[in-house]
């Protein structure tokens, strides 16, 4: 293999966004990753692209929710435990790692820290120049979103021992009374005890929706807030989640108070898609096969995401309404790589399934040498997203397979949950029976 200057920028590409938010109508703010820190970024025409230039934007807590625009100001979650004020040039000290920085209803800062020694999280807000507690918990607080009107919020919790997909809850924190602050659980009827991955106010506050467990796959919910109903809207075998380690990271906003957007992957090729809230869906052509960080424009009802494809590196793509159909525009140009990217799903020597993405030359005439990069987590998955590594390697002449072994996340829960209790094992066997099946069908050598 001839590692020339190409070959080897493919091998150590990485998508370095982070999260992207509509700062105003016309602008889009962005978190990248750089060499020492994280770094905010303004796409904006006549703007200075570079906000933080000075200020390490960041959190040792790994989830993402580091900025936010509360109002006309910008703020931002320092690794000095500090919350800047980008407008203002004023910061204020956060006590211990933190997370999850939202805008309450009237504009006010607040977030989650973690107590190092008491081992609590709690939700501040920043209220007359000081820190106050909103609520605490010794469980985790994550994904906090406020109602647009009220002293209302929504958040994920789940306990320390356990991982969110198992188990986080959806609760509301009514905080409308300061002397008597209230939490209620909320789940569709019979599933109490089955995860919430995310939830979200509509604009006017009049109904939520929520992604939770429901049979095999994580699907939406729409939560009628006066009638307190609960209505399923999606019913595919599609994955409507991630795992929950960026919160920022959502996979559907309410477009308007009638129409949610969202995105949700089969076999890790991902579509975005709009949906009424009798569930009629309707797809939105993309050439992205991975998207993510679904944010809505309130003013324009633009959609942005971090997205990118076989033919297309990471990049923030913008769906605009026009009529009853939608366009599209990118930050990145596409890139003409010449290899296929194709769901492959084979046997197991017991008869169970697995699957993966195979990467090849689109003009191969015979078989290739083969290489199998094996994804980490051990739960996670490798995503139709813009395989650099694979393009650096079939360009070398050879076929690249991935797989997304039994355990892996976005084939099902009962998929995602084969691997326990047969790790180190499963994982090496769906390998070798992936191998096993390339060379019966005579595409390697």
């Amino acid at each position: 293999m001839s590692l020339d200057q190409k070959a080897l920028e493919l091998l150590t590409a990485k998508d370095n966004q982070i999260e992207a938010q509509w700062l105003y109508p016309d602008s889009i703010l962005t978190l990248e990753a750089t060499a020492y820190h994280w770094n905010l970024r303004q796409q904006a025409p006549g703007k200075d692209p570079s906000l933080s230039q000075n200020i390490p934007i960041g959190s040792t807590l790994p989830y993402a929710g580091q900025f936010i625009l509360a109002g006309k100001s910008l703020y931002g979650l320092g690794l000095d435990a500090r919350i800047h004020d980008f407008h203002s040039g004023q910061s204020w000290a956060v006590p211990g790692p933190s997370t999850d920085l939202q805008p309450d209803f009237l504009h006010r800062p607040t977030w989650v820290s973690f107590g190092d020694s008491s081992q609590v999280d709690t939700l501040y807000h920043r209220l007359n120049d000081s820190n106050e507690v909103l609520w605490m918990s010794k469980n985790y607080l994550r994904h906090i979103q406020w109602h647009p009107t009220e002293a209302v919020c929504l958040f994920l919790s789940w306990p320390r021992d356990e991982l969110p997909w198992h188990k986080a809850e959806l609760f509301t924190l009514d905080a409308r009374d300061p002397m008597a602050k209230k939490v209620n659980h909320l789940f569709p009827p019979g599933l109490q005890n089955h995860a919430c991955a995310e939830a979200c106010f509509s604009p006017k506050g009049d109904a939520l929706a929520a992604t939770f467990l429901t049979g095999d796959y994580f699907q939406l919910w729409l939560y009628k807030l006066k009638t307190k109903n609960w209505v399923q809207l999606s019913f595919d075998t599609r994955e409507r989640s991630t795992p929950l380690r960026r919160s920022s990271r959502r996979n559907f906003g309410f477009l308007n108070d009638k129409t949610l957007v969202s995105v949700s992957s089969q076999k890790a090729f991902w579509q975005i898609e709009t949906m009424d809230f009798y569930g009629h869906s309707k797809i939105i052509a993309s050439p992205m096969t991975h998207l993510q960080n679904i944010q809505v424009n309130p003013t324009t009802h633009e959609v942005l995401s971090l997205a990118s494809g076989i033919e297309y590196p990471p990049q923030i793509v913008r769906f605009k309404p026009k009529g009853p159909s939608w366009i599209s525009s990118s930050s990145g140009e596409r890139v003409v790589t010449g290899i296929r990217a194709e769901p492959m799903t084979w046997a197991t020597d017991s008869g169970e399934t697995v699957h993966g993405i195979l990467y090849r030359d689109a003009q191969a005439k015979a078989p290739s040498p083969l290489i199998i990069p094996i994804h980490g987590g051990p739960t996670d998955a490798v995503q139709a997203s813009w395989p650099s590594k694979a393009i650096a390697f079939v360009q070398q002449g050879y076929s690249v397979l991935y797989v997304n072994y039994r355990g892996s996340w976005g084939y099902g829960y009962e998929y995602h949950q084969s691997l326990a209790g047969h790790w180190g094992k499963r994982e090496i066997s769906d390998c070798v029976s992936g191998v096993r099946s390339l060379a019966d069908s005579n595409w390697i050598d």
